[in-house]
């Protein structure tokens, strides 16, 4: 484990940068590739869990999150 402020050489077959849409992996490894707002992507909306099949509260139950914050307008389905 490097301390802060070090760095180090390392080789892979794979790297896999899950650090958001504003990537810092990205912009380091393809400095060409720019982040280009491409509009809504996904429609998204909610139920009631009392409105949900068992089916589907089994098939989200551990495996899914909802965050809403209202004061930013965020809201993340994951």
């Amino acid at each position: 484990m490097n301390k802060e402020g070090e760095t180090r050489k390392e080789e892979a077959d794979l790297v896999i940068g899950a650090d958001g849409p504003s990537s810092t992996i990205r912009s380091i490894l393809l400095t060409k590739v720019q982040r280009e707002y491409a509009g809504y992507v996904a429609w998204r909306g909610t139920v009631l869990e009392s409105a949900a099949s068992e089916s589907l509260k089994e098939t989200f139950l551990d495996h899914f999150t909802f965050f809403h914050d209202h004061t930013r307008g965020i809201q993340i389905l994951a």
